[in-house]
């Protein structure tokens, strides 16, 4: 943690250091002074009064400016390890980011920052309780050795004791977080079938009361059996303070009746250590909270490092493909892993030719590896085995953003965002041309790069969707079920004058689709059956 912080500001790590020592060493001190008019009765002396206030001053200027100054660097780094986060999931993979889901990022994005950020004051605090118990230790020790080691002895057990039950805290919050990562899953259920279980109230029944309501159920009891154990420890942790007091006020002046003059100084020692004391125990759970969200922090960048590591720069392989000929794939397939290691679905080997300017259609029963191919083709999904090599070269992880920009695609399963991101100038005549073509422009405008509404049909929003595909200029366009939901007349334009308009500027398509009426019109055909290409490859 203390070096995730130097990295983010040095300064301000060392200013609220010193800041911390200087409140703790002034706490510290306070202790001596007030320990000294106690035992002594100097209640009217004008240099310990002086003294007392300086230090109750001097401690809570410097705690103040300890807490400003991190609390600017805590909203900096909150802010910042939100955007590290998208940023390396910008770099994983397609198949890792589906792996962990939305519900796991999206915890990862709060809970996980959060404890992170909550944690970060906690430091400055622990920092001051530090050299307040140093200070009142090293005045404990010239009062009396006995009790120094004596308390040293109670702080050792209780850390013994915390060292020993936290690994079970640790686990338990762990247990939670992945219990909550499912539940997760669930509200997202909730969220987007919303309508269907409107429609069906025992549905909606069902999943809320017999999965969403004890899964979160499940997540307290993990959480609240984590923070028992802190407690515990934290009272565990008073007991033996308080039982050290009543040591040193019942036990010590019968049997070292010539230190009874030191025994008021010894309690107020005693009873000074038990907020600093209390700050170290409260810190436990928020420590065990750290290290999980710093785990998943880093399991996110490590995720993402599998690709971005492998992207190491290689002069031989810089440029673009974008005056291909043929895409080769040789032999390529891929393996969908079960919690085993054990392949639940492959797809592949397969061998494909992709001819510049041809309409290559995709056709196989649910199920069969359409959507996973394309992704494999697209270089979404890395190949398992075999290669892909477009004309002389060869793809490969370092080459693989240049081999990528080749496509544009709209997945089954296609997002419809509200802005055209990256595409710089946007030309507002060829998209009202498109609109016009798609039949949308009485529903929506394009101004200033921003469409006008979403709140559109299934059908006109994957129009929309291959609106934007179009404008990205890219030589290949994927399309997945394109005209699975739309009316005969767009279906028929869509295969008839689109396509061959797109051919005709050289655009390469390749469409996975079930209309068995235009299979004709394609140059080449692949068919599927349950991952393994079935027939020839064959030009029509």
């Amino acid at each position: 943690m203390l070096r995730f912080l130097l990295r983010e500001s040095r300064t301000r790590v060392v200013l609220c250091g010193l800041f911390s020592l200087g409140s703790g060493g002034a706490n510290g001190l306070l202790l001596v002074i007030i320990s000294e008019v106690i035992a002594d009765q100097k209640f009217f002396s004008p240099p310990h009064i002086a003294a007392f206030f300086a230090l109750v001053i001097i401690s809570q200027i410097l705690r103040y400016a300890a807490n400003v100054t991190i609390i600017s660097l805590v909203e900096k780094i909150t802010i910042k390890t939100r955007l590290v986060i998208l940023d390396a999931l910008r770099e994983s993979r397609v198949d890792g980011f589906e792996k962990i889901g939305h519900a796991g990022i999206h915890n990862v994005l709060t809970s996980d920052c959060t404890a992170i950020s909550r944690f970060i004051p906690d430091m400055i605090e622990l920092v001051t309780a530090s050299i307040t118990i140093t200070v009142c230790m090293m005045y404990l020790f010239f009062l009396s050795r006995l009790v120094f080691f004596l308390v040293l002895l109670t702080m050792t057990l209780g850390t013994l004791l915390y060292l020993l039950r936290q690994q079970s805290a640790k686990t338990n919050l762990e247990q939670s977080r992945s219990q909550l990562d499912k539940t997760y899953k669930l509200v997202l259920d909730f969220l987007n079938g919303f309508k269907e279980l409107k429609l069906n109230p025992e549905k909606g029944n069902d999943l809320f009361c017999n999965h969403i309501r004890p899964g979160f159920d499940q997540t307290r009891k993990l959480l609240v059996k984590s923070s028992q154990i802190v407690q515990l420890n934290y009272s565990l942790g008073l007991t033996l303070f308080f039982s050290l007091l009543g040591l040193v006020l019942f036990y010590l002046p019968h049997h070292f009746p010539d230190n009874i003059t030191v025994i008021p100084k010894i309690a107020v020692v005693v009873l000074y250590l038990v907020a600093p004391g209390g700050q170290f125990l409260y810190s436990a759970l928020q420590f065990i909270n750290l290290r999980v969200a710093m785990d998943n922090l880093e399991a996110l960048k490590t995720l993402a490092r599998s690709e971005k590591e492998e992207k190491a720069s290689d002069p031989s392989l810089s440029g673009t493909f974008d005056d291909f000929s043929v895409i080769r794939l040789r032999n390529i397939s891929y393996s969908y892993m079960g919690s085993a290691d054990i392949p639940l679905f492959t797809a592949g080997p397969m061998s494909i030719d992709i001819q510049r300017g041809k309409l290559i259609l995709i056709t196989g029963g649910n199920g069969d590896g359409k959507t996973t191919l394309c992704k494999l083709i697209t270089g979404l999904y890395f190949p398992g085995k075999g290669h892909i090599q477009v004309d002389d070269s060869l793809v490969s992880s370092r080459n693989i953003d240049q081999y990528r920009n080749l496509f544009s695609a709209v997945f089954n399963d296609f997002y419809l965002f509200e802005r055209l991101y990256g595409i710089k100038p946007v030309d507002s005549k060829e998209v009202d041309l498109w609109l016009e073509r798609f039949h949308l422009s009485h529903k929506l405008t394009l101004d200033q790069g921003i469409f006008s509404s979403r709140s559109l049909s299934s059908g006109q929003k994957r129009r929309l969707a291959l609106l934007c595909a179009l404008m990205e200029k890219r030589p290949i366009l994927v399309c997945d079920e394109m005209t699975a939901d739309q009316e005969p007349e767009f279906r028929e334009y869509f295969y008839k004058i689109f396509i061959p308009e797109m051919k005709s500027i050289g655009k390469t398509i390749i469409i996975i689709t079930h209309d068995d009426r235009y299979f004709h019109l394609a140059d080449q055909m692949v068919k599927l059956n349950y991952g393994v290409r079935i027939d020839p490859e064959t030009a029509l």
